[in-house]
């Protein structure tokens, strides 16, 4: 869990981690991970986020509204098709 950040966050070689944001984070960067869980804020709905050679990224947003709205999980697996080749 994160109070403060200055520039990003970065992960590497990590096994079954999952971060959660409360401010504002500009960059996420998630490198030889393995199930690994972002649970981002409303703050940081526009971060960046950068992976290499992780599997099972998974990225946690608000609900549409404040009150009582759960988190909207989203799997990076298979969410984008490999170059033709």
């Amino acid at each position: 869990v994160f109070d403060s950040v200055m520039a990003g966050v970065d992960v590497v070689n990590s096994t079954s981690c999952t971060l959660q944001t409360l401010v504002k984070v500009p960059t996420i960067t998630v490198d030889k991970c393995d199930a690994t869980t972002l649970i981002l804020n409303r703050e940081s709905l526009d971060c960046e986020i950068v992976s290499a050679k992780s599997s099972a990224l998974n990225i946690q947003m608000p609900g549409k509204t404040d009150e009582g709205g759960s988190a909207d999980g989203r799997s990076l697996l298979g969410a984008f098709s490999e170059p033709s080749q």
